[in-house]
């Protein structure tokens, strides 16, 4: 069994990204935050059970 603690990737697209993560691992976004200046946006992925 596969098991995921924590991971951090930076990315161009996010939309591309979160569809490929959810078709690829079953992963969906479960909390979001971005950076009071909008520089970056941190989205946290799970699997609904970790």
């Amino acid at each position: 069994m596969i098991s995921f603690n924590h991971f951090n990737f930076n990315i161009l697209n996010l939309e591309k990204s979160l569809a490929f993560y959810k078709e690829a691992l079953g992963l969906t976004p479960v909390r979001e935050k971005e950076a009071s200046d909008g520089s970056f946006k941190l989205v946290y992925l799970g699997d609904g059970k970790s």
